[in-house]
C-alpha cells in the first residue's frame, strides 16, 4: 500500500533529494516546501513540477534569482538559514526530510522538531554535532 504524505524536502537537489522526488512521483505524495543551497535552476524545475507553497535557498543570491524565476507563480521564496527555518515553521507538512549536507543541516533539524513534525533525517551531522540536544527536543515535542 502506498502512503501519501505532505513533505518538506530539504536538500532537494542532492542525490537523496532527487531519489525522494522519484518516490513522491510514484506515491502521489505532496511536496509542500523545497530547499537547496545554490542550484536555483533545478529548484525552479522542481517547483514548477510539484507546485509547493514554499521554496528556500540557503544562498541569498540564489534566493534572489529563484524569486525572479518564480515571479509568475504564487510560490513564496525564502533566503538564508533563517529563511529555511521560517519556511519549515510556515509549512503544514507532516514530515520534514532533511538531506542538507553537513553542519548546515542542524538548524533545519531543530526547526522541524520544534514545529512538531516527523523528521526523516538523512543528515548525520545533526546527530554527530548535537545528538543529545536533538534527541531531547524530539522527546519534548513528542516527534
Amino acid at each position: 500500500m502506498e502512503k501519501r504524505v505532505k513533505l518538506d524536502l530539504l536538500g532537494s537537489t542532492g542525490s537523496i533529494g532527487e531519489q525522494t522526488i522519484d518516490v513522491v512521483r510514484r506515491t502521489g505524495s505532496q511536496i509542500v516546501s523545497i530547499c537547496a543551497n545554490q542550484n536555483d535552476k533545478r529548484v525552479e524545475e522542481q517547483a514548477r513540477e510539484f507546485k509547493p507553497a514554499f521554496c528556500a535557498m540557503a544562498d541569498e543570491q540564489a534566493a534572489k534569482s529563484l524569486r525572479l524565476r518564480l515571479a509568475d507563480t504564487d510560490i513564496k521564496v525564502f533566503g538564508g538559514a533563517s529563511g529555511i527555518e521560517e519556511m519549515i515553521a510556515r509549512s503544514d507538512a507532516k514530515v520534514t526530510l532533511n538531506a542538507v549536507l553537513g553542519e548546515a543541516g542542524l538548524a533545519p533539524t531543530l526547526a522541524a522538531i520544534q514545529s512538531g513534525k516527523a523528521l526523516a533525517l538523512a543528515n548525520k551531522e545533526s546527530l554527530v554535532v548535537a545528538g543529545e540536544l536533538v534527541m531531547q527536543l524530539a522527546a519534548e515535542h513528542q516527534t
